[in-house]
């Protein structure tokens, strides 16, 4: 057999981000799960950017092919997130209209995915309104401090305590932190004085 003569009888792994401006008869895309796609780690790093980028590749991968797309996803434990996994939030997002179902997808996963999604939906919004080096705040227990550094890797904050004289790590998603405006700054020093 003539290797030539057979190139067009092959299937083509390849990235999304490789796909882009090509199509095919038919594109498989397999693991659509939350995590996978859109990419926990590119979450994480940018936050709500990364989520409209990740939105974008997944419509690259679904317009690619001509007559046929298939995707693909399983139930059980995602090892790179460290949960369960569901399916992508980019699937919600499609009409069921557009696709045929191929197998069982329990109302609980469907629950529990959704739950899931807006869980972090939240978290990111809530990562959105993060505080910046030298922000003044005000800590529900430790009372008013500092901002020294912003740890994006370990997702915490250092914050120095002036009345108190401590500095303490508080992770971003304590929600007894609150920025304090320059109004409320001066407020607070003129009710010291």
């Amino acid at each position: 057999m003539d290797i030539e003569d057979d190139k067009n009888e092959r299937v083509k792994l390849m990235t999304i981000h490789t796909s882009k401006g090509l199509e095919f008869p038919y594109v498989f895309l397999s693991g659509f799960s939350d995590g996978v796609l859109p990419s926990a780690m590119s979450i994480k790093e940018r936050r709500k950017r990364a989520l409209e980028e990740e939105r974008r590749l997944a419509y690259v991968a679904i317009t690619r092919a001509e007559k046929a797309f298939y995707m693909t996803e399983s139930e059980g434990y995602n090892f790179t997130t460290g949960m369960n996994k569901y399916p992508s939030r980019f699937l919600f997002e499609i009409s069921d209209n557009f696709f045929v179902r191929q197998g069982e997808l329990s109302q609980k996963i469907i629950d529990e995915a959704k739950e899931h999604i807006r869980l972090e939906t939240e978290r990111l919004n809530r990562q959105e309104e993060q505080f910046e080096v030298d922000d003044i705040v005000n800590h529900s227990i430790f009372g008013k401090g500092k901002i020294l550094t912003v740890d994006e890797e370990k997702g915490e904050y250092q914050i120095y305590f002036e009345e108190r004289d401590i500095t303490k790590p508080i992770n971003f998603e304590f929600r007894g932190l609150t920025k304090l405006t320059e109004i409320e700054e001066l407020n607070e020093t003129n009710n010291d004085e």
